[in-house]
């Protein structure tokens, strides 16, 4: 009997035994769980990062100096063209810029710009 008893401990010892290894795992399983979550979050952090920088590219007051120069020579030989058409073309230009900056970096290279002069009100045109 006492073969029997021991036997019987021996295999509730081992089920204890069991169930705890068995939350032991469940709980670093939850553990890897969170920490592929926060890998993830990571990663789209990165990507989302990587996204932005791809759409709004960084555009040099020269580089629109130089294109506005051009699309002033295009569209009408040098003469008074209209800054709304002027900047029509460049969004098209430089598509994924924020729209706003690029204003402001145009108006910026017109008044500075020593080829490009103001014609009249919305209008410039090429020095001559």
């Amino acid at each position: 009997m006492s073969e029997v008893f021991d036997e019987r401990m021996a295999i509730k010892m081992s089920l204890i035994a069991i169930e705890k290894e068995k939350m032991r795992l469940d709980d670093r399983r939850k553990e890897m769980i969170e920490r592929l979550r926060e890998m993830d979050e990571e990663d789209a952090k990165v990507v989302m990062e990587q996204v932005k920088e791809e759409v709004r590219p960084t555009i040099t007051p020269k580089e629109i100096a130089e294109s506005v120069y051009q699309i002033i020579l295009t569209l009408n030989g040098g003469e008074a063209v209209l800054l709304d058409d002027v900047f029509n073309v460049l969004t098209e230009q430089y598509k994924g810029v924020d729209q706003a900056s690029l204003r402001d970096s145009l108006l910026n290279v017109l008044t500075k710009d020593k080829r490009i002069k103001k014609a009249r009100r919305g209008f410039y045109h090429i020095k001559g």
